[in-house]
């Protein structure tokens, strides 16, 4: 799979290619559209993922964070190096901003459905 490393092709997987089983990859990809995501960071945004959700659902999110962070790899839309997820795109502040809006819309949109 070629790396995703425009705002067009994110913006174009996340609203037509992502096919969501839980939100756990547009909460990825939001996150990292504001902010890098250091080693260890993965348990801190499990914590903060955590937090947003209703507490019935709250599991141990850090394993299944990494697994949705290997299918983005798998679609080209994230690296993995050491422990380290980077986005492949290159992103402007605004384009940052506007992922992180659609990202926000997939999560709201998949737990309606899925309430």
């Amino acid at each position: 799979m070629q790396p995703v490393t425009t705002f067009c092709g994110l913006a174009h997987f996340l609203s037509h290619e992502m096919i969501m089983n839980e939100d756990y990859q547009p909460y990825i990809v939001r996150e990292l559209s504001l902010a890098s995501l250091q080693q260890g960071a993965l348990q801190a945004l499990s914590a903060n993922y955590n937090s947003t959700r209703n507490a019935t659902k709250a599991l141990a999110e850090g394993p299944r964070l990494m697994a949705a962070a290997r299918v983005l790899k798998k679609h080209g839309v994230v690296s993995i190096a050491r422990g380290v997820v980077r986005l492949n795109a290159k992103l402007t502040g605004a384009e940052q901003k506007s992922i992180a809006l659609l990202c926000y819309q997939r999560i709201l949109d998949y737990n309606a459905a899925h309430p």
